[in-house]
């Protein structure tokens, strides 16, 4: 398996980054990071809002940010793969492989979540350095724990997305708007407090993201006892399973009903 992953990880920088991306990644965080300090100066948010939450408005939407870049990687990494296994013309060889497409395209996006995962410490690393954030070790440590404990989560959304692609073979542009909406509603830029309390409570029972969100910003801030981390992460891990399990049965039925029509695998954009 670590051998799969090395060479996922090598093929995934050859695919989508050149020498110069290391360098334009930085321009571009640096440049993000910038305009949101400035951004958060100029807005002076309704601050009974922001009672529970230690800091700045600076980190509010920086946390909300940083703690769905990964996940969402990872959820969007199962259609972009096979859309490129699509455009190679191995789909079809893959139906008859060993190991299940689910596999394959798991192992694929693990590598594209590693580097992702690594872009995001280095996007907290310049947080503290240029804007003086005051993160500590523990609180980092604590949101690695909870963005590991979402991944099972958001495999098993970009699993129902990547059934969704293979039986329609569309859909995936709609898939990230909704994920888009998601991410909005579950408070990474802002509380959801600010909505009527009937909603408010309707995202909290639809969306578990927003559980996420809202235990990250509560780690980064040492506000989250040993008890509460580990009973989030073990509610997010059982959700995820849960969600895992449904998505790998829709790939399995997309998949028989391929076979079943027998036709070359041909997707729109």
């Amino acid at each position: 398996m670590l051998t799969r992953i090395k060479i996922g990880l090598k093929l995934e920088w050859k695919t989508h980054y050149t020498n110069w991306s290391p360098l334009f990644f930085l321009i571009n965080e640096i440049t993000v990071l910038t305009f949101m300090y400035f951004m958060a100066k100029a807005f002076i948010p309704k601050t009974d809002l922001f009672e529970s939450y230690q800091g700045d408005y600076f980190i509010f939407i920086l946390i909300g940010e940083t703690c769905f870049r990964s996940p969402l990687v990872l959820m969007n990494s199962f259609v972009r793969n096979l859309k490129n296994l699509g455009q190679d013309g191995m789909f079809d060889d893959l139906l008859m492989a060993p190991k299940s497409l689910q596999n394959i395209l798991t192992h694929k996006g693990i590598a594209a979540l590693m580097i992702e995962f690594a872009k995001v410490i280095i996007i907290l690393s310049l947080a503290v350095i240029i804007f003086k954030v005051p993160f500590h070790f523990l609180g980092l440590v604590q949101f690695a724990l909870l963005q590991v404990s979402a991944l099972p989560l958001f495999a098993g959304l970009g699993l129902l997305a990547l059934a969704i692609f293979i039986k329609f073979k569309r859909g995936d542009h709609l898939v990230n708007k909704l994920a888009s909406l998601m991410v909005v509603l579950s408070g990474a830029y802002f509380p959801v407090q600010v909505f009527p309390e009937s909603f408010r409570q309707l995202l909290i029972v639809l969306l578990p993201l927003n559980h996420l969100v809202d235990s990250s910003r509560k780690a980064m801030a040492l506000q989250l006892t040993f008890s509460q981390l580990i009973i989030d992460s073990l509610s997010l891990v059982a959700c995820g399973l849960f969600v895992s399990a449904l998505g790998y049965m829709a790939v399995k039925y997309s998949i028989v009903a391929e076979k079943k029509f027998g036709r070359p695998f041909l997707f729109r954009y």
